[in-house]
């Protein structure tokens, strides 16, 4: 994956290079003819490898150019991102990252022929790498939208690890990066007189029940654990795994058989369940004591932390023990409603639903 990304970033950029210079001609040629009646025509550049730190106004334009293609930002260290948003509020894109993630309109509306105004829609990813304190410093609320509409990877420790040595790809190895290059940047790097390829209708109805079996099962999860972070951050989860399947789909050839679905399948439910936990491991906490005003254990479940009948008494006791806010009225309503209690005594329950699903 890594190799690939390095293949389409290279292509890519030879093509910003071509667009950067007709760019900086341009500006020689206004520069020369500041003066004059004639004027300059501006190119209409496509541009899609930019700064993390491109001001608004850049930003919008660069999207303006790219007909629909997607711009990209890459930044090796999250720190100057969180010290670029202190220099005013023409430097703090979260709005635009928020939108990116829907590919929903951003723009903004000067009075001033000066200054560039426009609304479109933003076609825009970024790939960041930051220690722990950065990410958290940067990402600070939970609550803002912007963290469940992030993919979060935690590498490995590298502690006391040799240097890696990799080997050398074979012939199938090679071919598939290539396959798959070609067909990740398939009328991709497009100049500014040519168009994006026309829409087509892709059939993943397959794709879309087995992530509505996720949803279902996360959403039980959330009532069983009494998780206000699952039960948040399931949901875009599962629209990240989605997107990934299809994208899966799509480098499959958008191939319908069995097998190729099975994969297609696995591969959604494994981003899904991957952010999912991602999100939970990260910030489960933060969001649990920003809404409910304090922090629980995440990873406790609590009906499994209960015996095969249990009284009121001993639900309470387990409650404040893993600092779960929700009223225990609340959590036995839920449970007897979803089918995983009933009663059998006054204040006396016991589970009917698989403990162990």
């Amino acid at each position: 994956t890594e190799i690939i990304n390095i293949r389409v970033h290279m292509e890519v950029e030879y093509m910003d290079s071509i667009s950067r210079v007709a760019e900086q001609q341009y500006m020689m040629q206004l520069k020369k003819a500041r003066n004059s009646k004639n004027q300059p025509e501006e190119p209409t550049a496509i541009i899609r490898i930019i700064p993390a730190s491109v001001s608004i106004a850049k930003l919008l334009k660069r999207l303006n150019n790219s007909k629909g293609l997607h711009l990209f930002s890459f930044l090796e260290e999250l720190d100057t991102l969180t010290k670029s948003n202190k220099a005013g509020a023409w430097s703090q894109k979260t709005d635009i990252y928020r939108n990116a993630f829907d590919n929903a309109d951003y723009g903004q509306e000067y009075m001033s022929e000066n200054s560039f105004s426009g609304i479109f829609p933003v076609y825009y990813n970024m790939l960041t790498c930051g220690t722990p304190a950065a990410v958290s410093r940067f990402y600070k609320d939970p609550e803002d939208g912007l963290i469940s509409r992030i993919i979060f990877c935690q590498l490995p420790s590298q502690f006391g690890a040799k240097m890696p040595v990799f080997k050398k790809l074979s012939t199938f190895e090679k071919n598939m990066i290539q396959n798959t290059c070609a067909r990740l940047n398939d009328n991709l790097c497009c100049t500014a007189e040519q168009e994006v390829v026309p829409e087509h209708i892709v059939d993943v109805a397959y794709l879309n029940k087995a992530i509505d079996r996720w949803n279902e099962h996360q959403r039980l999860e959330s009532i069983r654990e009494v998780s206000t972070a699952r039960n948040v951050f399931y949901r875009r989860s599962a629209v990240i795994g989605f997107r990934a399947g299809f994208l899966a789909h799509y480098l499959y050839g958008e191939k319908t058989d069995r097998e190729t679905k099975k994969n297609v399948i696995r591969f959604a439910l494994f981003v899904a369940n991957y952010v999912l936990n991602s999100l939970l491991d990260k910030f489960g906490n933060t969001l649990e004591k920003s809404i409910n005003g304090k922090a629980k254990e995440i990873q406790v479940d609590l009906f499994k932390q209960l015996p095969d009948q249990f009284e009121r008494n001993e639900l309470i006791a387990a409650v404040k023990k893993f600092q779960i806010a929700t009223p225990v009225k609340m959590i036995v309503f839920n449970w007897k409603k979803y089918n995983y209690i009933k009663e059998v005594g006054k204040f006396k329950y016991m589970k009917i639903y698989d403990k162990n699903k």
